[in-house]
C-alpha cells in the first residue's frame, strides 16, 4: 500500500505530519533518516533560507540556492530524493493533492475527509483525523516517533524552531474552532429538545414521556448557559450531542472542508 503524509494545514507553505512507515525497512531505509527526510522537507516548504538537503543515506546532495528555495522549492528537493535515494530503491515520492491522492489510494468517494469527531478523535489532530480515515487503504503508520533532531546550519535551526512554533499554533488553533463547533451544536440540540417539549405540550402528551425537560427548559433564554460551557468544555461532551455511534453532531464541519485542500506526501513503487 502507498505510504501518505498529509500537511498540519492546508497552505503551500505548511509542514507535513512526522510519522514513520515500518514497511520501508524492506527497502533498506530505517526511522531516522526517513524521518530527517521530512523534517528538511518541512524547512524546505516553510519558507526557509538557503540550507543543504541530506538523503537518507546521511550525504550531502547539494546547496539549495535563495532562488531555487523561494520558486519550486520542495519540487525539487523531492526530485533529488528520488534520483538519488527513493528512485534507486524502486520508490517514487510526490506531493499531491487530497484528492489525487485519494484517488491513488482507491479510497470511496462517500468517504469523509476525517473520521469522524467523537470522545477518541476530539483531542487529535486535522492531519491525524485525515490518517485515520485513509488508513484501511494506505500503510501501517506509527505515530509515536521522536523528536525532530536538531539541523546542523543556524538557518536551518531558525527554520526548525519556526516549524515547530507553528504546528503547535496550528493545534491550538483547530482546537479552539472545534470547541466552538461542539458547543454550537450542543446549543443547537438544546433548543431543537425546547422545540419539541413546547409542541409535545402543546399536543397534551404527558410531561414524562419528554426525556430530560425541566422547567429551566420552558424558557428560550440561553443566557442561563455556564460561562464554561460557552467556552466550550472539551472534557464535557454531551450525550446529546452525538449520535448512536457516539460521534459529534455537525451541522457543518468546516474542518472537513479545510481537510479538501491539504497536500500530501505520496510514497508508492515504481
Amino acid at each position: 500500500k502507498p505510504i501518505v503524509l498529509p500537511q498540519v494545514r492546508k497552505g503551500r507553505a505548511q509542514a507535513f505530519f512526522r510519522a514513520w512507515a515500518p514497511e520501508l525497512q524492506s527497502k533498506g531505509i530505517t526511522q531516522c533518516p526517513f524521518l530527517s527526510f521530512i523534517d528538511n522537507l518541512n524547512v524546505v516548504a516553510t519558507k526557509s533560507p538557503p540550507l543543504q538537503i541530506v538523503d537518507l543515506a546521511g550525504g550531502i546532495i547539494s546547496l539549495l540556492g535563495a532562488a531555487a528555495v523561494s520558486k519550486g522549492r520542495t519540487e525539487l528537493y523531492l526530485r533529488e530524493l528520488n534520483k538519488n535515494s527513493f528512485g534507486p530503491r524502486g520508490l517514487k515520492v510526490s506531493n499531491a493533492s487530497s484528492l489525487a491522492t485519494r484517488g491513488i489510494l482507491k479510497v470511496p468517494g462517500t468517504l469523509p475527509q476525517l473520521a469522524l469527531l467523537n470522545d477518541e478523535t476530539f483531542y487529535i489532530s486535522t492531519a491525524e483525523r485525515a490518517l485515520k480515515a485513509v488508513a484501511p487503504y494506505s500503510a501501517h503508520l506509527e505515530l509515536d516517533v521522536p523528536p525532530p533532531t536538531e539541523q546542523s546550519t543556524m538557518l536551518a535551526k531558525v527554520s526548525a524552531k519556526q516549524v515547530a512554533s507553528k504546528d503547535k499554533k496550528n493545534y491550538e488553533k483547530v482546537m479552539k474552532k472545534r470547541d466552538k463547533a461542539v458547543y454550537k451544536a450542543e446549543k443547537r440540540e438544546r433548543k431543537r429538545e425546547r422545540k419539541e417539549a413546547k409542541r409535545a405540550r402543546k399536543g397534551k402528551v404527558p410531561r414524562r414521556v419528554v426525556e430530560g425537560e425541566s422547567e429551566s427548559e420552558d424558557s428560550d433564554d440561553d443566557s442561563s448557559t455556564s460561562s464554561s460551557e460557552s467556552e466550550g468544555d472539551r472534557g464535557a461532551v454531551q450525550t446529546k450531542s452525538k449520535d448512536a455511534h457516539g460521534n459529534i453532531k455537525m451541522k457543518k464541519d468546516k474542518e472537513e472542508k479545510r481537510a479538501r485542500k491539504l497536500l500530501w506526501i505520496v510514497i508508492e513503487n515504481i
